[in-house]
């Protein structure tokens, strides 16, 4: 994968509210067809994932639909204007792995990338056979249009050949003229290409251009870190997703998804929406449950991973915490026990045991009498007093405290006149509450003598260190992971220098540092 910033060659609509979007630049990253680009849209806050369409040694054409505000600033965008983008993304389709005769299946805009695909296809001697669905019968004409110009097919019948194998069109099962009814699947095998080692710095290290060595090392409820970047639950999630882009082992460690005791396929969609200045989320803790995750995710994570992981817990009952938490408290991969009494997108547990103190206390003691490992809780900023929370904690046994968790908001859609998430609330996070976190940690680290994590819109290596100075010995990051994948490398990467630039040789001399000034 490669950060690229392209140059638009062409925007120009080939149907209704569908783009056929041409970019010039460094396509090198680009290996297979199934691949996609990743694109900063100014004044948008999420990157956009649009599928490639093709490629060539100069250039790659992306196909897109107009369907929310991104999107719709992009089909505004005019030849020679600059893109940035995160380029050659996924693992894509292995043509060598597809059978002789192989059928594509795809509908909608969902049929892009099958384009470059079937053209490699053809270029290996092979036949694809594609069905194919659209909303009209005029698109599926434009489609055969499209394939008989750019497979340089003789003629309309052979386009259509190569669509539906034998020239005609079929009805679904529901009749409709346009639907095209599947017939047979040929392989296609995801590619697994190979993981980019990167070499980053531990412990003790140089800043880039400078001489001067400084300490990143800190220790978080008895266990030492490399740094304090952690990566925060629900952004990262099980580590080797990521562990595909760059070493990981470079993060001090990091949170991984929010684990209860049964499986959850959380809240309906949609469940997203974005900020200019962050993003609403109501996923609503999807994940597949403690038993799998012991058994499936955490292997998989100790090939890419050789440090102690932190365990993010939630639960719906005091019951279901303990059950959780002794499960994982067994593994020897496990550092930490995150217990995460502030999910603001459930109903009957999450932020519920989170908003009192007496509530919060029942959980943290009776995890604490549970387990051996440390235990963090995490807090709830959608409360009156969080430091009589964080107190409450500490003196049922805490060992440490993280916050904050996201600030519940909400956004309308105008069209709609309802709630855009179908939660209709949800999570805000991002660079927005970063001045709420730095407040919150600041007053919860003059309330208890336990660490604290702090966390909270932070999007760059300035970010680590206000925390800290507020009181925070180690710093999760967030919704930055969802903006640029590489945002915790370049944390890591950039935190000396920053150090260096404002006097800082170790960062344990500056905790809490701007109480004592």
């Amino acid at each position: 994968m490669n950060e690229v910033t392209y140059t638009i060659a062409e925007n120009a609509p080939i149907a209704s509210g569908v783009f056929r979007l041409r970019l010039t630049g460094d396509t090198s990253a680009i290996t297979a067809p199934g691949q996609f680009l990743d694109l900063r849209l100014p004044g948008f806050f999420l990157r956009r994932p649009i599928s490639i369409c093709d490629w060539d040694e100069k250039s790659v054409t992306l196909l897109y639909k107009v369907v929310g505000g991104g999107t719709d600033w992009l089909s505004r965008c005019t030849p020679g204007q600059a893109l940035d983008a995160l380029s050659g993304l996924g693992n894509g389709f292995d043509v060598a792995a597809c059978g002789e005769t192989t059928l594509l299946a795809g509908g909608g805009i969902g049929t892009a990338p099958l384009f470059g695909l079937a053209k490699r296809l053809l270029a290996a001697g092979k036949t694809p056979v594609a069905v194919l669905g659209f909303n009209t019968a005029e698109d599926d004409r434009r489609a055969a249009r499209a394939l008989r110009h750019r497979l340089r097919l003789r003629s309309d019948a052979d386009a259509q050949g190569a669509l539906h194998k034998d020239g005609q069109a079929r009805p679904d099962q529901s009749g409709s003229a346009h639907g095209l009814r599947l017939r047979r699947v040929h392989g296609l095998h995801d590619r697994h290409g190979e993981r980019p080692q990167a070499r980053l710095p531990r412990g003790s290290c140089i800043p880039k251009g400078g001489t001067q060595m400084v300490t990143t090392n800190i220790t978080l409820c008895g266990l030492p870190l490399d740094n304090p970047v952690i990566p925060a639950s629900g952004t990262f999630g099980y580590g080797y997703e990521f562990a595909e882009l760059y070493d990981i082992n470079c993060l001090g460690t990091f949170s991984f998804k929010g684990t209860t005791r049964d499986a959850r396929l959380g809240n309906p969609q949609p469940r997203i929406a974005e900020m200019q200045s962050g993003v609403l989320n109501a996923v609503g803790l999807q994940n597949p449950g403690v038993d799998a995750v012991i058994t499936e995710e955490l292997p998989k994570l100790a090939r890419v991973f050789r440090k102690p992981v932190m365990a993010n817990v939630s639960g719906f009952s005091l019951d279901e915490y303990v059950e959780v938490c002794q499960k994982l408290d067994t593994c020897p991969q496990v550092g930490w026990l995150e217990v995460n009494i502030s999910c603001p997108n459930v109903h009957g547990g999450g932020m519920s045991f989170g908003t009192d103190p007496k509530a919060a206390a029942a959980v943290t003691r009776a995890v604490k009498d549970a387990v051996k490992k440390p235990i963090i809780v995490k807090l709830s900023p959608n409360v009156t007093s969080i430091a009589d929370i964080a107190k409450a904690c500490e003196d049922a046994g805490a060992d440490g405290i993280s916050l904050i968790n996201t600030v519940m908001g909400m956004r309308l859609d105008l069209k709609t006149r309802k709630p855009l998430l179908a939660n209709s609330t949800g999570g805000m996070s991002g660079p927005a509450i970063f001045p709420l976190a730095v407040r919150m940690v600041w007053q919860v680290y003059e309330a208890v003598r336990i660490p604290v994590v702090g966390l909270g819109g932070v999007m760059s290596a300035e970010d680590v260190i206000e925390l800290m100075l507020a009181g925070a010995t180690a710093v999760e990051v967030g919704a930055a992971n969802l903006v640029d994948p590489f945002a915790c490398r370049r944390i890591v990467e950039d935190l000396p220098r920053v150090m260096q630039k404002y006097n800082i040789n170790d960062l344990n001399d500056i905790i809490g540092g701007a109480h004592h000034g």
